[in-house]
């Protein structure tokens, strides 16, 4: 796991209903359910408070409707809008062998079978069709999609993330890299420079 202690879920989107339920828009929705029953916390404007978690009701995919035991009412519930939701990593069990969250990819070394070492994880994108790993190659960020095809084994200990990318991947981005600074050189002003003569000084002395 790694080395922070609160993984940040989502944030608080509105009020829900008149009984104190707060919506929530998610980053990691798989995570949510085991939260259930268990201390969370919701941070505003740099002040972090703790809520047991009593009830969630899915809304949509990433959308879920939350009943925590303190929030009695709406009035409260709307105290609570644009909080980010926390939860202790203490809450969220090791995933099966050979699988890893989403979430503790970023900073990994990755080293790919063929390619060799191709930089550090910058970020996942949590997409809906599937996540994307992004990566930074020569200056371009270059996005792989995490399925078991591409993405392989990570060593947690040593912290490296194994990738098989597919041949001629990583220059697609480089060329479209290429191609994007010609255009620019491309429509650039050019500017003139002014022509050197040989005209001798004229002499002001006189």
């Amino acid at each position: 796991m790694p080395g922070f202690e609160r993984l940040l879920l989502g944030y608080i989107s509105r009020s829900q209903g008149i009984q104190g339920e707060i919506r929530v828009v998610l980053d990691y929705p798989e995570l949510l359910s085991f939260g259930k029953g268990k201390t969370v916390y919701l941070e505003k404007e740099g002040t972090r408070f703790s809520y047991d978690l009593i009830g969630i009701r899915w809304i949509t995919p990433s959308e879920a409707s939350l009943k925590f035991k303190q929030i009695k009412d709406r009035d409260q519930a709307d105290s609570l809008i644009g909080s980010t939701l926390l939860f202790p990593l203490t809450l969220i069990p090791n995933p099966p062998k050979g699988e890893w969250y989403p979430f503790e990819l970023p900073g990994m070394a990755v080293l790919d079978e063929r390619l060799g070492d191709l930089g550090l994880v910058e970020e996942v994108y949590r997409m809906p069709a599937q996540d994307l790993l992004a990566l930074k190659y020569q200056g371009q960020e270059v996005l792989v999609p995490i399925t078991p095809e591409f993405v392989k084994q990570l060593d947690r200990e040593k912290s490296i993330l194994t990738t098989c990318l597919p041949e001629g991947l990583l220059e697609v981005y480089l060329a479209s890299e290429s191609e994007e600074a010609e255009e620019k050189e491309n429509a650039s002003p050019r500017v003139k420079k002014k022509r050197k003569t040989n005209l001798p000084l004229s002499d002001t002395s006189k």
